[in-house]
């Protein structure tokens, strides 16, 4: 048999040369594993019940189109799902389902397959940054660990839900981190401490961290100001942001910093903060 290119396939063959395209990994192979046999790596996956409604509406609406194949690793003999969680959940509730068809590939390591679980995802699909925070962790990104380090930092985790042990505004902590990581690590313990016994709030959180970054020539970790902030307190400061966006008419960290600034400097004849750029 002879076997011909045609244009696009020569064309694809220049590109992966001439732009330096790159592979990943090895295909997969196709199987068809028995449901009871994979598994889910919690370090990485989703969390995900069996009770929950997407899961209950796949099981009720069963289609072998639409579950296409579960991406699978291969690590030792074991299986671990990489992409299909809700699918492999939805099955174990069937009677009439026994095996999946997958695509399985094999493991280099934890490391790889959270990588290839955020490329699955972040590509296709919306995903909670919760749910992609502990695919980075796992994957070894930097921003992931410099969060958990200020999560520990806080005696707190990473997480769902609110309270005082718990962070989860991830989203709004990678985001300072990124835009400025030194005045983020300025201002983390005075978060800390205002926000004591509560939820870490991440409006409040932000537009310190703005209200920093925008000070003219000014400190919000100054003893004065930092004495100012702590005495106002956590609902105090929140009160203060509420009253801003309700002024505005908007949200947004600078909103946040204004309503902020305006706290601290309420009752202040002197030595009162000022943003760039307010009267």
């Amino acid at each position: 048999m002879t076997i011909t290119f045609n244009e696009e396939q020569t064309k694809g063959t220049d590109k992966i040369a001439k732009y330096n395209w790159i592979s990943h990994d090895q295909p997969g192979l196709q199987m068809m594993i028995p449901k009871g046999d994979l598994t889910v790596d919690p370090s990485y996956q989703r969390t995900v019940h069996a009770t929950d409604l997407k899961v209950k509406r796949i099981a009720s609406e069963w289609s072998w189109i639409a579950c296409g194949s579960i991406i699978v690793a291969d690590r030792d003999g074991e299986f671990f799902v990489i992409d299909g969680q809700h699918r492999v959940l939805a099955a174990r509730k069937r009677s009439d389902i026994s095996r999946l068809p997958c695509i399985v590939f094999a493991s280099v390591s934890p490391q790889r397959e959270a990588e290839g679980f955020l490329r699955a995802n972040r590509n296709r699909k919306p995903m909670k940054t919760i749910d992609a925070f502990k695919g980075m962790l796992v994957a070894g990104d930097p921003i992931a660990q410099k969060v958990l380090h200020f999560a520990e930092r806080a005696g707190r985790h990473v997480g769902d839900g609110g309270g005082s042990t718990v962070i989860s505004c991830v989203a709004a902590v990678i985001r300072i981190i990124e835009t400025d990581e030194d005045i983020a690590n300025r201002i983390w313990p005075l978060v800390v401490s205002v926000c004591q016994g509560q939820s870490l709030h991440g409006e409040l959180m932000t537009g310190l961290f703005e209200l920093e970054r925008t000070a003219d020539g000014q400190s919000i970790t100054d003893p004065a100001f930092a004495a100012k902030i702590l005495r106002i307190g956590y609902f105090g400061l929140l009160d203060g942001i509420a009253k801003a966006k309700a002024y505005h008419g908007k949200s947004g960290a600078r909103v946040w910093a204004i309503g902020l600034a305006n706290a601290i400097n309420h009752g202040q004849r002197t030595h009162k903060i000022v943003l760039r750029g307010e009267e």
